[in-house]
């Protein structure tokens, strides 16, 4: 039975993101390439994700910059932060080879790159 290129290469990105658990694909460092609108309204900086879920970085939101930490989910196009110190922000999420793009509803974006 001849298997096409193309099947192979899907089966095994299927197999390869079952084995690493949804949030697997993310684990790392990553740091911000680009930011829509500015830096000063929406930017997540020097962002580390871990394998068990747990995520820290800086991020601002609104001109207000924080240290954070706390848990993390990643679906393969969304990505929700649960801070330690309360709430809960979801965002949409696009995973591309080395960079990872995570949009708002508002239409703010950072570009990450895994470092």
């Amino acid at each position: 039975m001849h298997v096409n290129r193309r099947s192979w290469i899907t089966a095994y990105a299927a197999i390869l993101f079952l084995a690493t658990g949804c949030g697997g694909v993310v684990v790392g460092h990553w740091r911000l390439v680009k930011s829509t609108p500015n830096r000063e309204v929406f930017a997540i900086n020097d962002l580390t994700l871990g394998r068990d879920g747990a995520f820290s970085g800086t991020v601002t939101i609104d001109g207000r910059t924080a240290e954070e930490t706390g848990r993390y989910y990643f679906n393969g196009y969304k990505i929700i932060f649960r801070p330690s110190a309360g709430g809960q922000r979801e965002y949409n999420a696009l995973l591309q080879l080395n960079q990872l793009k995570i949009s708002d509803k508002e239409k703010r974006q950072v570009i990450l790159e895994r470092t």
